[in-house]
């Protein structure tokens, strides 16, 4: 009879953490789809986003704008950028739709080929190889050598010797503003 008693008091207890952790399961859920849907942003938006780095000055209109600086071979992404807007796509490697190429690198700019597995730009433009991000005030755009000057200024690393790459193609892209979407494919 004692037996069946501590057996009985066991299910009951496995029974209850079975549903209290079914119910924490469910609470964890509910708080990670609440907070998707307040942010906005998707799990890989999320992953990757960080402070501000530094304030950049547009060289046609002069007004400033916040920007960062993303590390593709940290971030394992790819990137692009709106040709008509100058917004900043940003592909990760990990994501399951991420088409595999042959002769399409990862950690840099993303090849051309690329370009046909992208949804457009809620602008209307399309995000292709050799587009360059954008003055969020006057839509031209910006300069990769012309960048230098403010992104060594507010760069940590240059003190130690890092150097801009002078170009908006290579291992780091930059994100102005929250002018940014991820993992944008068809």
């Amino acid at each position: 009879m004692q037996n069946h008693r501590g057996l009985q008091a066991l299910r009951y207890a496995f029974s209850n953490l079975r549903r209290n952790w079914a119910l924490f399961h469910q609470a964890v859920q509910m708080c990670r789809r609440s907070l998707y849907n307040k942010s906005g942003f998707s799990p890989t938006e999320r992953s990757i986003m960080i402070e501000e780095d530094g304030k950049g000055k547009c060289e046609h209109c002069q007004q400033e704008f916040g920007y960062m600086l993303l590390h593709s071979g940290f971030g394992d992404l790819t990137y692009a950028y709106c040709d008509s807007c100058g917004k900043t796509a940003i592909l990760s490697l990990w994501n399951q739709r991420m088409p595999r190429l042959p002769d399409c690198p990862g950690q840099r700019e993303m090849c051309s080929a690329m370009e046909a597995y992208l949804k457009p730009c809620d602008c209307g433009g399309r995000f292709k190889t050799g587009s360059s991000p954008r003055c969020p005030h006057c839509r031209e755009p910006l300069s990769a050598k012309l960048a230098t000057a403010y992104l060594e200024r507010n760069a940590p690393g240059s003190k130690k010797g890092w150097r801009w790459q002078q170009n908006w193609s290579d291992l780091y892209c930059i994100v102005i503003g929250e002018h940014r979407i991820a993992d944008n494919f068809i």
